[in-house]
């Protein structure tokens, strides 16, 4: 077996943890085993074969306790105040799903999983373990089924999503290990497809009438310090065609939330508005890419804080600054003063409706 992330450990590149294989394994088409480079385990989602996988799994077509799905509709920020009634009717949606789509069992386990070690301080390497064991069987297991979004089966993909994009930013507060706040920006821009399906089926249910009461107004405008942030960047001068129509997209994004990310539709807007050279740009260390990028950084920074993405913002923004050349530096005094607020601003995250 070809060690795919100890080769890129072994070169001190970065593997990203990206499950069910990571960035550059998956780009050179090789198997990855970061579990075994992590803690010394043998990574079990790559040394089966898909039969065997699918015998294995079969084990997983059964009902989750619906105490397990109360406290994980408590764990994920979709609905910040549920009645007992409303509560009780979306577990009992949510078990339907995992009856017949047994990925979203997996997924939903791995979730609960990496809440229990983020709340014991990332003490548990064995819940750290399983909960990316079981989001890699989840991973496979959802490949295999090649969902075909429907009205019957959008729940079940919206409810993945969702588990993606929480787990991915859960994973992140890693202490030790590598920070790669690419990843997170990678999963959400990979959401365009997923929401643009989802999108029409979710207007069509009840759901959307659930959701639509717990949207909360954000506040009336942008605020003038942010406003002139990002007027300070519109007005560079010989800015690469890339970099400027980040800018533009990141302005546009901004007053568009009014300067407050507050739904996943907000987190997901400005990542996939950006180009893919903009991204490359920003993988590659650019610093007018990593400037535009505190920017926005500083704004997830006041999307209200969350056990799965607790600090990931000033984290990032941080990392990205860090990278800046000297020559740059001096458009980075928004985004500074911005992240470094102990507290960030209070309001409610749900899923918006549009």
């Amino acid at each position: 077996m070809v060690r795919g992330s100890r080769q890129f450990h072994s070169k001190s590149r970065r593997c990203n943890l990206e499950a069910p294989i990571c960035f550059n394994c998956r780009r050179r088409g090789e198997p990855c085993d970061y579990l075994d480079t992590l803690f010394g385990l043998e990574s079990s989602a790559w040394s089966k074969t898909d039969q065997s996988l699918s015998l294995e799994l079969d084990s997983v077509v059964s009902d989750l306790p619906m105490a397990t799905l109360h406290w994980f509709l408590s764990t994920i920020p979709v609905f910040p105040v549920l009645s007992p009634a409303e509560t009780a009717w979306l577990a009992g949606m949510l078990q339907q799903q995992v009856r017949v789509s047994p990925f979203l069992k997996l997924s939903i386990v791995s979730v609960c999983e990496m809440r229990e070690w983020v709340d014991s301080g990332g003490s548990s390497d064995a819940l750290y373990v399983a909960a990316h064991q079981h989001s890699i069987d989840a991973s496979t297991r959802f490949r295999l089924t090649q969902l075909a979004v429907s009205d019957r089966s959008w729940p079940a993909a919206l409810a993945f999503g969702l588990n993606n994009i929480i787990f991915q930013f859960a994973q992140s507060q890693r202490v030790h290990g590598v920070f790669d706040y690419i990843t997170v920006f990678r999963v959400l821009r990979g959401t365009l497809s997923l929401t643009a399906h989802l999108r029409p089926f979710l207007f069509s249910d009840p759901l959307h009438g659930l959701l639509a009461l717990r949207l909360k107004q954000p506040p009336a405008a942008l605020d003038r310090a942010a406003a002139e942030a990002l007027q300070r960047l519109q007005g560079l001068d010989n800015v690469h065609v890339h970099c400027a129509k980040a800018i533009v997209s990141l302005a546009g994004w901004a007053r568009a939330v009014n300067g407050h990310p507050r739904s996943w539709l907000h987190f997901i807007g400005w990542p996939v508005a950006v180009t893919p050279e903009y991204l490359d740009m920003l993988e590659q260390g650019d610093s007018l890419s990593l400037v535009i990028f505190a920017h926005w950084t500083a704004f997830m920074h006041r999307a209200p804080p969350r056990w799965f993405s607790k600090g990931w913002a000033r984290r990032a923004a941080t990392d990205a600054m860090a990278k800046v050349d000297q020559a740059w530096r001096e458009h980075l005094d928004w985004p500074m003063a911005e992240v470094g607020n102990e507290t960030p601003p209070e309001c409610e995250v749900v899923v918006s409706t549009g």
